[in-house]
């Protein structure tokens, strides 16, 4: 929950940031927000994958 509250407000400052940028054409892409977004999502993947695979398997 923490994770997607910081996707969140990330998301925004990056949005007005960058619509700033774009109205004084100064614009440069940033690929930074794209790879904290791409771990953050796939550690919460692999997270639950291996929660799921607990779950269904339980150790004997």
């Amino acid at each position: 929950m923490v994770s997607g509250i910081a996707i969140i407000l990330c998301s925004a400052a990056s949005y007005h940031r960058k619509r700033k940028q774009i109205n004084r054409q100064t614009f440069q892409a940033s690929t930074r927000l794209i790879r904290f977004l791409t771990l953050t999502l796939l550690v919460i993947g692999l997270a639950l994958a291996i929660l799921l695979y607990v779950l269904l398997f339980p150790a004997p």
